[in-house]
């Protein structure tokens, strides 16, 4: 589930893929699970403190760091579009 959660991060922060497509390749929805979407939040949390970690300060790195983390302090219905670092 772990990995499905990284796919599932990708697709709704970056917008690359369409999550519903993996849905109907994989055979089954995960988000269906008790816990999916813990394991996104949390999946959520490594990528920007692996990102924190890495950015100096005042670079775009740290901007977008500092974007995703405003990000989650918002309403989680309404999900903050990430750029790739």
């Amino acid at each position: 589930m772990w990995d499905i959660a990284t796919v599932a991060v990708h697709c709704r922060r970056f917008g690359s893929h369409d999550f519903g497509d993996f849905v109907t390749a994989y055979g089954r929805d995960p988000r269906d699970g008790d816990h999916f979407e813990d394991l996104c939040l949390l999946r959520e949390l490594q990528m920007i403190a692996t990102n924190a970690r890495k950015s100096a300060p005042g670079s775009p790195a740290a901007t977008e760091v500092h974007h995703r983390i405003a990000g989650l302090r918002e309403d989680l219905q309404e999900l903050t579009a990430w750029s790739i670092l």
